[in-house]
């Protein structure tokens, strides 16, 4: 009886491990922009997923744990559908050690978000606004995003640094 319930543990174990890995190529390949792997990923991912016992993936979900997998194809959904707001979402809340691979691709939505929050965001932003939508650590880091993307800023007097975005001067210029 002990080695069966060792055995059922060896088991789950080795299934963790795989959802865990396959998690980790798709992520690897969405980063690469090697869509046909992002394919053939997303296939295996949801293979893992349908073969994953029930009564787990529930156990799992009610902990607040997703599954690798799982999270990894809502990444890629949100990436496919320039939803930086998810993308953000499920990166504070990335399983085991995706943040790290979330990481690079970091630049990529936040130059995508940039563009649509100038698009959308008319006569001006706050640079905070800016700042807590991408999830920059600081200001500082946000107004050198701002900078390198072409962001025009509103002149503050006194020589302040600048708290607005003109929306519709940045979209010109870009």
């Amino acid at each position: 009886k002990k080695s069966n319930k060792s055995a059922m543990k060896l088991l789950r174990q080795e299934e963790d491990v795989a959802d865990e890995f396959a998690g980790y190529r798709l992520l690897y390949a969405l980063v690469q922009k090697n869509w046909g792997d992002v394919n053939k990923e997303l296939k295996v991912a949801a293979a893992i997923i349908s073969a994953e016992d029930r009564r787990v993936h529930a156990e799992k979900e009610r902990d607040g744990r997703m599954s690798s997998c799982r999270h990894a194809q809502l990444v890629v959904n949100a990436m496919v559908q320039c939803d930086y707001h998810a993308f953000f979402v499920l990166y504070e809340n990335a399983p085991q050690m995706s943040c790290y691979l979330m990481d690079f691709l970091l630049n990529r939505i936040r130059c995508g978000a940039y563009d649509r929050i100038i698009a959308a965001f008319r006569p001006s932003i706050s640079v905070e606004s800016i700042r807590e939508t991408l999830k920059f650590r600081d200001l500082e880091e946000t107004r050198q995003f701002l900078k390198s993307s072409g962001a025009v800023f509103v002149k503050e007097s006194g020589g302040a640094p600048p708290f607005f975005v003109d929306c519709k001067v940045s979209k010109n210029s870009s």
